[in-house]
């Protein structure tokens, strides 16, 4: 029926926050400071699964339901609903909390620019995102995504660069010994 539909969305959007969460904590793990991670996952609860789970309870009707299906989303699939951008606003946090889990450790180096280029995409996507709030992507998913892709590929560059120059170091010290 409708309605076990219906639950079974939930029940996947809990799965799908489980695995968020999971994710969220093996980056605890490594000394990442995970507090937006889960401010998302909780907001996602807050703004998707529990308005969902309310309004399924309280629908009398098929076409309710199909209505309140079509309300509430996880990410971007909702034409006339809550679109909660699950997936960019954790990759958001995710790159943020791992820029500034790197930023003092290579401070006062070349790579400052680079993490400031880093965080700056990453705030102008958080502000593209609170701007559209709930709606859908029109082209500024596109642009969005960029930044955030863009964000990635520096901190994946400065990790490359970084594990080069400690393997350089290593080299010449062995060289000195």
């Amino acid at each position: 029926s409708l309605f076990d539909h219906g639950n079974q969305r939930v029940e996947l959007f809990e799965k799908i926050l489980a695995q968020y969460k999971e994710r969220t904590d093996r980056f605890a793990s490594k000394g990442l400071d995970t507090n937006g991670m889960n401010k998302v996952i909780e907001d996602a609860k807050a703004q998707v699964i529990e308005p969902l789970q309310n309004a399924l309870v309280a629908a009398n009707d098929s076409q309710s339901i199909k209505n309140i299906l079509r309300k509430y989303c996880l990410f971007n699939g909702c034409k006339n609903g809550v679109n909660y951008h699950l997936a960019a606003k954790f990759e958001i946090e995710r790159l943020s909390a791992t820029l500034a889990f790197v930023k003092p450790k290579l401070n006062n180096t070349e790579y400052d620019a680079k993490i400031a280029e880093a965080e700056n995409n990453l705030n102008s996507a958080k502000g593209l995102l609170s701007e559209i709030a709930g709606a859908q992507y029109n082209d500024n998913g596109k642009q969005i995504w960029n930044k955030i892709r863009s964000s990635f590929e520096i901190l994946k560059n400065i990790n490359k660069s970084v594990k080069e120059s400690i393997k350089e170091t290593r080299k010449e010290e062995s060289k000195n010994e």
